[in-house]
């Protein structure tokens, strides 16, 4: 807002125009206290939220921290580097932070206050307010009595030269609350116009430090950030051939077990189990056709000797009979004959 200048002579002869005048200013710093109390509310405001923000990042940290990656079979150093990794993402966000706390406690001393100040200055300018209203009213009331002051002939030159010298000692005293009231007011704006700039962009520039430092921090990682990046594209690509030799194995071996199975289909009797999943013929290697393993292990299913049956036994006889299931292991070379007592029942990790 653009305002004329409260000019001394106009003070002075207090006219109706200095008054209009006086009155925009003093709307413009009400505007103006209530503009730096929002703007001190909402650097609390950013405080209170970069606090919670710091304890959440921190917090974060620390999981990040104590987390460990399950690894399958031996560690690489590729491996051991990608489980450190998540350490070292905690220190940087530790660093952070640390100057993320060191940020919000010194604007929220050095800066936060001098906001509330400039508040105060421009309360302590309604006091002179007060002072000039109080003393334009002592002025103007005492012109109005003595304009119905009777001249007579018997009133001497004496009593209006009395008259006179007080109401010019009231006058003086209105002129001079007059310009201390408008010296008062120009001053408050000329400082808060100054000292709130210069507040809040230090309070600003603060927050730049901080981010200047962070994104020194960034860089000095971005290394690391690199390094472990190549790691991880160097780990999918290892990960996807393993897939496909896994993917080849698990055909290899079901083709494998089924060609010595118990139980065979038509397709495994006929030869064609040599087909994979995706109608392409399955290679030598992927076959099994070396040697055949010398230990033979799987389930195998005793009727319960306590019971007699019949000597000639049918299925419904069978169905009816209790059956105790055993995983057993045969060696043909050590002709040892293992067999050990199981259940159907399947444990398993985990809610329902």
């Amino acid at each position: 807002m653009q305002l004329k200048p409260l000019e001394f002579s106009e003070c002075l002869t207090d006219s109706p125009f200095f008054r209009q005048n006086l009155h925009k200013h003093e709307i413009a710093l009400e505007q103006t206290s209530k503009k730096i109390k929002d703007v001190e509310q909402q650097c609390r405001k950013i405080l209170s939220y970069s606090t919670k923000l710091s304890l959440a990042q921190k917090h974060l940290a620390e999981t990040l921290s104590d987390f460990k990656l399950g690894m399958i079979g031996t560690m690489s150093e590729d491996d051991m580097a990608m489980a450190n990794y998540t350490k070292q993402l905690a220190n940087v966000i530790i660093m952070i932070e640390e100057h993320r706390s060191k940020t919000i406690q010194e604007t929220g001393e050095l800066y936060l206050s001098p906001l509330l100040a400039m508040v105060e200055k421009i309360n302590r300018a309604r006091d002179g307010r007060q002072r000039y209203s109080k003393e334009s009213g002592k002025f103007y009331q005492a012109l109005e009595r003595n304009l119905n002051l009777k001249v007579t002939t018997t009133s001497r030159k004496s009593d209006f030269t009395s008259i006179d010298a007080q109401l010019a000692v009231q006058q003086k005293s209105f002129c001079q609350a007059s310009l201390n009231y408008v010296t008062e007011i120009q001053n408050v704006q000329e400082n808060v116009r100054i000292e709130f700039v210069q507040t809040i962009s230090s309070f600003l520039y603060q927050w730049l430090l901080f981010y200047h430092m962070a994104n020194a921090i960034q860089k000095d990682f971005q290394y690391t950030y690199s390094e472990i990046n190549d790691k991880i594209l160097k780990a999918k690509e290892n990960f996807e051939v393993q897939q496909i030799e896994a993917n080849e194995l698990k055909k290899k071996m079901l083709v494998t077990f089924m060609r010595h199975s118990v139980f065979q289909s038509e397709t495994d009797k006929s030869g064609n189990s040599n087909i994979g999943d995706d109608g392409e013929p399955l290679s030598s290697g992927a076959l099994g056709g070396g040697a055949i393993s010398s230990i033979k292990q799987g389930y195998l299913y005793m009727h319960d000797p306590i019971r007699l049956l019949p000597k000639t036994i049918s299925r419904d006889v069978l169905s009816r009979s209790n059956w105790t299931k055993y995983y057993c292991v045969y060696s043909r070379e050590t002709k040892i004959f293992t067999f050990i007592p199981t259940t159907n029942v399947v444990k398993t990790v985990g809610g329902s």
